[in-house]
């Protein structure tokens, strides 16, 4: 980071604004500031709903190869996910859409077929 910053030491922004157009000056700054501070420039934070979060970890993990993990979904949301799901999930998995372990819950070959409707049924 710090050849970065010597790199950085110095120019003028100018350029950078001509080519971006809409952005201000302190902005482009402040986000160069942040970087120096090896830190992630961000133009805004956004605040999911208990909700928005359940409903992401769901449709996020079961897309993933090895599905959604357990203790993930536990840590991130204070229950299990048969607390929210269970009925669900025995359905689902009945219809061959859904499968299981100790550690994960994943959507089946055939589910992610259908995956539209798993995540209709589950959020």
């Amino acid at each position: 980071m710090n050849n970065l910053k010597a790199q950085y030491d110095g120019v003028k922004i100018n350029p950078i604004i001509t080519v971006i157009g809409n952005y201000h000056i302190k902005e482009v700054d402040g986000c160069i500031a942040t970087v120096f501070r090896e830190e992630r420039p961000r133009a805004w934070d956004e605040r999911q709903s208990p909700e928005q979060e359940q409903a992401d970890t769901v449709m996020i993990g079961l897309w993933l190869t090895g599905g959604l993990d357990r203790v993930v979904f536990e840590t991130r949301l204070g229950r299990p996910f048969e607390f929210f799901y269970g009925e669900q999930l025995e359905r689902l998995k009945g219809d061959g859409l859904m499968g299981e372990s100790a550690s994960a819950v994943w959507l089946t070959e055939r589910g992610l077929l259908l995956s539209n409707y798993v995540l209709a049924e589950l959020v």
